[in-house]
């Protein structure tokens, strides 16, 4: 399954916007070694499940957490290893604002709009900027 969606996604081009996530973490590791370029995350509910080292272990860039599961020090620890954070699924603002002034890379949320509408207004100095 991992060779054809790598496949569909290179013939369309979206590469550069894909970003491969699954609770399936032997399909990451495979997306990875099949190709090395790939943006990869790992989906886990609970971060102390998923440690850097586990995270490296995979060949991924990144962890998509749950939002709840996360802190400013769990994320600190990931920047400091190179590990992108992008917690899942975060749509209510004022836990939006909280992420982003932790320097979260991304979040994932059922409104985008919203989300990108709330940080435009109040965060224009944070590091984290919708994707």
């Amino acid at each position: 399954m991992e060779e054809k969606v790598i496949r569909m996604i290179h013939d369309y081009h979206l590469s550069a916007r894909t970003i491969y996530s699954s609770f399936n973490h032997k399909s990451i590791l495979k997306i990875s070694k099949i190709d090395s370029g790939a943006a990869t995350a790992v989906l886990c509910k609970k971060v102390r499940a998923c440690s850097w080292k586990y995270i490296r272990s995979l060949q991924a860039s990144g962890i998509h957490p749950h939002y709840r599961s996360v802190n400013r020090r769990i994320i600190e620890t990931m920047h400091r290893h190179g590990i992108k954070v992008r917690p899942y699924t975060v749509n209510h603002i004022p836990i939006i604002k909280q992420l982003a002034s932790w320097n979260v890379d991304a979040i994932i949320t059922d409104d985008a709009r919203r989300a990108k509408k709330c940080l435009t207004k109040t965060e224009k100095n944070s590091a984290f900027r919708p994707l």
